[in-house]
């Protein structure tokens, strides 16, 4: 589409030189100031145009006279433009002059006739006239680079010594001291039982003071066979106990019932009962369990054939909160087992070691590391399965900010939640996160700075190929953190366009840099008119029609860049220096690895 344009054309001055010697000594120029209007479609134009002008004997036909002036970016501003032109004075003799303009590769018409009057021959001599007014300011230059990124700044001072932590956990009884001397024997008194079919009764309440041994023995007790038993007691009490034993020391390393057990598939105490196999209450150990052979036995064992039956239920009754008291307390040496769960093979969902929390502040299972060196777990999860969960954590609530996993750390050079998978190869994670269901919902989410010392990318099923091919996609990078904003826009009839960008875009870019792309045609004028304010941006300088692609990149600047300014080569901490986030890339052993890890 072509808009014929229109001119209207003034020549201010046209100063000519004569050639004589002594007006070109006095170094005046020989070049004429030509101003004109140019109109499009009725409305003036506007921004760098492309200009030639030439010189003719007539108004009409005729050949060019001297060479052409080009003036490729003519500025034009509502409508008017002002151009120094010079032809030279050999071809101004006094003959007749007209002069041909062309805009934008079209020549305007009629040609513009150069009066005599202008020749000024005379005049290079004279007076010069008073100072004309100041032209308009030309428009404001691009903005300078960023000055460098200032020095971090000097450490602070070393933070006050936290409070004490609490008390640790009881450390294990000493060695039972030895037994003194036996006293001498006693004589010998009447007999309190009757004996009737080898079993000893006795009616009444029975005291056993001793400082010896009291021995019950029966040699052909089984489970098969049950018929011996060194102790039957029985009670038809409601609130009865069949057998009530009780330490009365206050000191020392007393039992009030001591089992022992030789037999490798033994037990030193065995209790069986449609409820409660033993259940004991005591001031310091309710039930004590000890296995002192090398051997895989146990110091206690729990077991239950119920459905929903515990093998060991620990309970501490104590309602006012607070202390450090435990239902189950598990404590060992060394590369052994505090507390020791296992669920049998087989199908079904038992569990090993399972925990369960009413109160509102409560903790299902609840694990400490005190240790202050070394590497320690305060809960730690294994699973030999395919498909199994070292740790697996569930949460059933349907609303509230709940946590299946949570994890905290106060360390400067801590981790709150670390992953480590040391395959060598295949599709291995080291964390993995998934939110497939809500389109609000993310899978992995950072709060606060977001690093990698690799690559960051997107992968999705091969679109042609979905069953055996991935597309993998990467993010680009920079020294600073940019917004990149794209899309096309056709120009109107006068060449030019106004783009519209987000609301918010100027409350969180800086530093805008500008690309524009003309398609389908080649526009050399095409050109930013105007930067962006009140979030938008103008072109122009191209022709009715063109499509033209835009990218707008800023720097961004929201609040949270603001406060957490951040360079793109930064010292390393002083704890962190001589480690290398890959040390293998540089001839260096795991050891030297910045965050840990094998």
């Amino acid at each position: 589409m072509h808009t014929p344009l229109r001119r209207t054309l003034v020549v201010l001055a046209l100063t000519l030189m004569a050639g004589s010697a002594p007006a070109l000594a006095q170094g005046l120029a020989t070049s004429i100031t030509y101003q004109g209007e140019l109109l499009a479609a009725g409305q003036p134009m506007q921004g760098p145009q492309l200009f030639m002008f030439k010189l003719f004997p007539s108004a009409t036909g005729g050949v060019q006279v001297g060479a052409t002036v080009h003036r490729p970016a003519q500025l034009v501003e509502s409508g008017r433009f002002t151009a120094e032109l010079d032809f030279g004075t050999s071809h101004f003799n006094g003959e007749a002059r007209w002069l041909e303009v062309t805009v934008n590769g079209e020549t305007l018409t009629p040609r513009q006739r150069v009066a005599a009057a202008p020749y000024a021959m005379f005049a290079l001599s004279g007076n010069p006239g008073p100072q004309g007014p100041q032209g308009p300011i030309g428009p404001m230059g691009p903005q300078g680079l960023s000055g460098p990124v200032g020095a971090t700044g000097a450490q602070g001072p070393q933070g006050p010594i936290g409070a004490m932590g609490p008390q640790g956990p009881q450390g294990v009884s000493g060695p039972t001291g030895a037994s003194g001397p036996q006293g001498p024997q006693g004589p010998q008194g009447g007999s309190p039982f009757t004996v009737s079919g080898g079993v000893a009764s006795y009616s009444g309440n029975l005291h056993v003071a001793t400082t010896g041994l009291v021995t019950m023995r029966a040699d052909n007790y089984s489970f098969d066979n049950p018929g011996g038993i060194a102790l039957i007691a029985t009670t038809g009490s409601v609130d009865g106990y069949a057998v009530h034993a009780q330490s009365t020391a206050t000191s020392g390393q007393s039992h009030a019932i001591f089992a022992e057990s030789n037999a490798v598939n033994g037990y030193a105490l065995y209790a069986i009962a449609p409820h409660t196999g033993v259940r004991s209450y005591g001031g310091t150990v309710g039930v004590y369990g000890e296995h002192s052979e090398n051997l895989a036995g146990y110091g206690v064992q729990g077991r239950s054939n119920a459905a929903a039956g515990y093998g060991v239920v620990g309970w501490n009754a104590n309602v006012n909160g607070g202390g450090s008291g435990a239902g189950v307390y598990g404590l060992a040496p060394a590369n052994t087992n505090g507390v020791y769960g296992r669920s049998g093979g087989g199908p079904g969902g038992g569990a090993g070691v399972r925990g369960l929390a009413e109160s509102d502040a409560g903790t299902g299972i609840f694990g400490t590391a005190s240790s202050a060196g070394g590497t320690t777990y305060g809960v730690q999860g294994h699973t030999a399965s395919t498909g199994g969960r070292g740790v697996y954590g569930l949460t059933t609530a349907a609303s509230g900010a709940n946590y299946s996993v949570f994890g905290q750390n106060a360390s400067p050079d801590g981790r709150a939640v670390y992953g480590f998978n040391s395959a060598a190869s295949g599709n291995a994670f080291g964390v993995y996160g998934r939110s497939p269901n809500s389109a609000a919902g993310w899978s992995v989410w950072a709060e606060g700075r977001f690093g990698a010392s690799g690559t960051k990318s997107f992968v999705i099923d091969h679109p042609q190929d979905p069953a055996n091919k991935h597309v993998v996609h990467f993010c680009a990078e920079g020294p600073q953190p940019y917004n990149v904003y794209s899309g096309a826009v056709t120009l109107g009839e006068d060449g030019s366009a106004v783009v519209a960008l987000p609301d918010y875009f100027e409350s969180i870019n800086k530093d805008v840099r500008y690309q524009l792309t003309a398609v389908g045609a080649p526009a050399p004028m095409l050109h930013i008119a105007s930067r962006v304010k009140d979030n938008r941006f103008a072109i122009a300088g191209g022709t009715a029609g063109l499509e033209v692609s835009w990218t707008v990149t800023g720097t961004r600047n929201d609040a949270w860049v603001r406060a957490h300014p951040m360079g793109d080569v930064t010292d390393k901490l002083p704890e962190h220096r001589g480690t290398y986030l890959h040390p293998e890339l540089f001839g260096q052993p795991t050891s030297k690895r910045t965050h840990g890890g094998e």
